[in-house]
């Protein structure tokens, strides 16, 4: 891998067994020292607002039955919860239940509805606007496929191609109003299907889009520093900020941006006690709003990481500013959201 001055760019791939291990390895290609000639640098102090949450919208146990979620408990493969979670138009929450190879739904009143899927080896899933299913398999079929909201493939895709060389190295999809695009080592995004879910002419671009023609990219170096930045298409140049965050950052979870601009980024807390290095003293979830800018708004806390049981999705925020996450408890699988003021 190539080493860039000590920046590493974001690390994670939303897997618990993998995700800090990306974190540590994942090196940036090219150079990400910043230039005092071209970059304003900022320590980002205090929040303006806190997010009003975490407020537990549903809370669905563990097992075998429809109205329950599966999990493996694995002694030398890897355990693994639900994969991955969407929010419908309605406020309902779709599950990745791939041990069950479904799609599940749950609303308020419990379980409602599933869809098969035919496979327990997807990890991530998206909802078109008319109900149509994204499912991502970067480790075995290598593919994007697309569901009709029966649950019949409507569209096959392969992963790899121009922008990614190896499928397994996809770090998020995400689907917006121009198709579905996949990151591949949090370094750079690339078109896979069109705004009608087809296949189209892949378009590669750096980080994740902000705003007229702006793009936020982060990194992590080894003191659990994280640097985020915005990069001009035209220019090149942006505005970079220090996360000063009240504890060591060991992984990026999340790096989002809604309609108006305004950029959310997840950071994992963890630390451990120096006098006995297997014992964790910090161990929560810590997110932070910015405009457009890159000059801090709001925050919001969770008290629910990543644990033993795998996940590669656990964060979304909705076109509305609305954070979601998916969190594992021992008694199962709890949804919670932050929202802001008005």
């Amino acid at each position: 891998m190539k080493v860039s001055r000590g920046k590493r760019f974001w690390g994670g791939v939303g897997l618990a067994a993998v995700g800090l291990v990306v974190a540590a390895t994942s090196m940036a290609p090219g150079s990400l020292a910043f230039s005092k000639n071209n970059k304003e640098t900022q320590h980002v102090t205090s929040s303006v607002v806190q997010a009003q949450g975490p407020e537990v919208v549903l809370q669905v146990p563990w097992g075998p039955e429809k109205e329950a979620l599966g999990r493996v408990d694995g002694d030398e493969s890897a355990s693994v919860g639900p994969m991955s979670f969407a929010i419908g138009q309605d406020g309902s929450v779709w599950f990745l239940d791939q041990s069950k190879f479904r799609l599940a739904r749950f609303g308020k009143n419990g379980f409602e509805r599933e869809v098969g899927i035919g496979s327990e080896t997807f990890q991530d899933v998206e909802i078109a606007s008319d109900g149509s299913f994204v499912l991502l398999d970067r480790l075995v079929e290598r593919a994007v496929v697309v569901m009709a909201p029966s649950g019949n493939i409507v569209e096959r895709i392969p992963v790899q191609g121009e922008g990614i060389e190896d499928a397994g190295l996809v770090t998020a999809m995400w689907l917006d109003a121009s198709g579905v695009w996949l990151e591949h080592l949090h370094t750079h995004r690339v078109r896979v299907l069109d705004e009608n879910l087809r296949p189209c002419e892949r378009q590669v671009l750096r980080g994740r889009e902000v705003a007229e023609g702006r793009d936020v990219l982060g990194a992590r170096d080894d003191r659990g520093n994280v640097s985020l930045w915005i990069e001009d298409r035209m220019g090149g140049n942006g505005r970079q900020v220090v996360v000063s965050a009240p504890e060591e950052i060991g992984r990026i979870i999340w790096l989002q941006s809604d309609p108006y601009g305004n950029i959310y980024a997840a950071f994992h807390l963890l630390a451990f006690d120096p006098d006995d290095p297997a014992r964790g003293v910090v161990d929560r979830n810590y997110g932070l709003r910015y405009d457009k800018n890159l000059q801090e708004t709001g925050k919001w806390l969770s008290p629910w990481t990543i644990r033993q049981w795998e996940q590669y999705r656990e964060v979304r925020v909705q076109s509305d500013g609305t954070v979601w996450q998916m969190g594992f408890e021992d008694g199962g699988v709890v949804v919670a959201r932050w929202r802001w003021e008005a």
